[in-house]
C-alpha cells in the first residue's frame, strides 16, 4: 500500500516565540499534530468528534525531532508527514517535515510514533480497513 502524503500549512503565531524570537521547542510537535488534523478536514471531513466516533483513538508514544534551523519569528510553515510503518499492527511510525515556506528550508524532521487505542476498552487496538482508508491508497 502506499502512503498518504499528509500536507497543511500552519503558521507560527507571535505566542509560539521564546524570548529570542525563536518557535520554543514544544511548538514544533504542536505544527506535526495540528497540520494532520487539518488534513484530515480538509480531505476526509473528519473532526475530533467523528474520529472520536469511529471508537478509536491514537496516542503518542515517542517522539525524536532534528532541530535542522530555528524558525525564528512569525513564518508560514508547510508540514509534511505520512505513514511510514505499523509495528504489531497497532503503532504507526509517522516520519515529519516543518518547512519554511519562504525560503523552502527544513527547519525541523522526526519520526512520531502512535498507537491506536479502542476508546472502549483503552487497550491497544489492531487497525481496521477503515483506518488504513485514511493512511493509504
Amino acid at each position: 500500500m502506499e502512503p498518504i502524503i499528509y500536507k497543511a500549512t500552519v503558521q507560527s503565531r507571535f505566542s509560539d516565540l521564546d524570548p529570542y524570537g525563536h518557535v520554543n521547542t514544544k511548538h514544533y510537535f504542536d505544527y506535526v499534530v495540528d497540520s494532520r488534523l487539518r488534513f484530515l478536514a480538509d480531505n476526509f471531513k473528519l473532526d475530533l468528534a467523528k474520529i472520536a466516533q469511529t471508537g478509536f483513538g491514537f496516542y503518542a508514544t515517542r517522539c525524536e525531532i532534528n532541530f535542522l534551523r530555528p524558525i525564528n519569528g512569525m513564518r508560514t510553515l508547510s508540514v509534511e508527514s505520512f505513514v511510514e510503518s505499523i509495528i504489531n499492527e497497532v503503532t504507526m511510525v509517522i516520519p515529519f517535515k516543518i518547512i519554511d515556506t519562504e525560503t523552502g528550508k527544513t527547519n525541523s524532521d522526526g519520526k512520531i510514533h502512535y498507537a491506536n487505542i479502542n476508546l472502549a476498552t483503552g487497550k491497544p487496538a489492531p487497525m481496521n480497513a477503515e483506518l488504513n482508508k485514511l493512511f493509504y491508497k
